[in-house]
């Protein structure tokens, strides 16, 4: 508006340079507010058009928000149905937990979206992670010896030390083999084997007492797990069951701790077959094993 002003202001000291009457210039500046007044007129409806479209501006964003969280909810409601309709019945009670779990991670990333398209992508995220979970069907989990855990590297040294502490319950007292022992023991396969003898009394002068401390004091099981494992001892043993009571004669005698999804379990129930109390060894750790039930380790 200013540089109209100014440009008018300038016409008008050139017409009185070029010598116009005072009719002429009376009418050209006549003219020249006519021409300001509907600028000006221009202007204000433009400015009135801004203030319009801004306030239409604002109730589309919201009115788009608004879209988006009946969306959000409607896609957070159709996970929880995808997830009920696999069926509580058809999986271990840790893993349906896990599901649960996987809904709520999804209802939590569908609520931090942006968009639909973020929606979309949060929710199929959780769909496949649901979708990776086994069945019973597909997979009843699987035990493993001790040796067979260390050699698959599912255990560490560190973590057999755990378990013998929380098997013996050895007041914080772990043997190991002295190095020098290994050339001792090479007829017996002692280093890094997880083997059963009987020691000769002058064994015991090789053997090192490790002052230990566990990670944690007393682990303590999942009551989710410990059904879970009960159900799959079961299964695995039913055949050879001499008194069928169901899932109800299995007992987890002791829980060892668990270990990088790993299940370290002293099991007990009616079709355990007797061995003699035995010497045990592996990874150089040494423990006396009193009864006949192994120590056993779980992986879903």
């Amino acid at each position: 508006m200013k540089k109209i002003v100014c440009l008018g202001i300038a016409f008008l000291m050139l017409f009185s340079a070029i010598g116009l009457s005072a009719c002429d210039l009376g009418y050209l500046m006549g003219d020249l507010r006519s021409q300001i007044e509907q600028l000006q007129k221009q202007v204000q409806e433009q400015e009135h058009r801004i203030v319009e479209l801004e306030e239409e501006k604002e109730k589309l964003t919201g009115e788009v928000a608004q879209l988006l969280t009946v969306y959000k909810d409607l896609v957070k409601a159709q996970l929880e149905v995808y997830a009920a309709a696999k069926g509580e019945e058809n999986y271990f009670l840790a893993k349906w937990a896990e599901i649960t779990g996987l809904v709520e991670e999804g209802k939590t990333a569908i609520d931090a979206a942006t968009s639909k398209a973020g929606v979309d992508v949060a929710a199929e995220a959780m769909k496949e992670a649901i979708d990776a979970i086994k069945t019973l069907n597909e997979s009843m989990g699987k035990f493993y010896s001790l040796q067979e855990a260390y050699e698959l590297e599912l255990l560490t040294r560190e973590d057999i030390m755990h378990i013998v502490y929380y098997y013996r319950n050895s007041g914080r007292v772990v043997e190991v083999i002295d190095d020098s022992a290994y050339d001792y023991y090479e007829g017996y396969q002692f280093k890094w084997r997880y083997e059963y003898w009987k020691l000769p009394e002058e064994a015991w002068t090789v053997l090192a007492k490790v002052d230990f401390v566990p990670q944690i004091e007393t682990p303590v099981i999942d009551t989710n797990v410990e059904q879970d494992i009960k159900l799959a001892y079961y299964e695995k043993y039913r055949e050879s069951i001499y008194v069928d009571d169901g899932i109800g004669i299995v007992q987890i005698k002791q829980y060892l701790g668990e270990y990088n999804n790993c299940y370290a379990v002293e099991m007990y129930g009616a079709f355990d077959s007797g061995q003699e109390p035995k010497y045990c060894c592996l990874a150089g750790i040494v423990w006396w094993q009193p009864d006949f039930r192994p120590i056993e380790i779980f992986v879903f």
